[in-house]
């Protein structure tokens, strides 16, 4: 079938963005308030969780979020000692960014409850409905070339 019409709340980006918002805004409800941290220091965190280190670049890439939003979140999450900048000699931008002992402790105290909230969002799938989403966003994604990095190899 060849829709001719855009209905808005049928169009499958504007549906999968406002989902993906509305799953933040809930998995916010977690960190936010207790620790103190935002979406973007939220996605920096466990970015650099993941990874011994990286740059801001690999971040916004990864986080697919804007880069002064980043630059925002990195500054105040020095500030507040949960991640320190290692910088190359003579540029910047290579600087390449690392959680801190505290930094780590936050992540390990925040990793239960958001996988908690996460079961709790996705409870209203059954088993089979589970495997099904995920292996539409498996799809998705690679269709988009947005492939998933576990090895830490950053491509920038």
């Amino acid at each position: 079938m060849h829709k001719t019409d855009l209905q808005l709340l049928d169009f499958v980006p504007f549906r999968l963005n406002r989902l993906a918002a509305e799953v933040s805004t809930k998995l916010a409800e977690v960190y936010a308030d207790r620790f103190g941290i935002d979406i973007v220091e939220w996605r920096i965190l466990v970015t650099l969780a993941a990874h011994e280190a990286c740059t801001a670049q690999y971040i916004v890439n990864c986080t697919r979020t804007h880069k002064s939003r980043v630059s925002r979140g990195v500054s105040r999450m020095i500030e507040v000692q949960l991640i320190a900048r290692t910088e190359a000699k003579g540029d910047r931008r290579m600087a390449r960014l690392r959680l801190t002992a505290k930094g780590r402790t936050l992540h390990k105290k925040l990793i239960p409850l958001v996988l908690e909230q996460e079961r709790k969002i996705m409870q209203c799938l059954n088993g089979d409905e589970y495997s099904a989403f995920v292996n539409a966003m498996n799809k998705l994604e690679l269709s988009l070339d947005l492939v998933r990095r576990e090895d830490g190899v950053e491509h920038e």
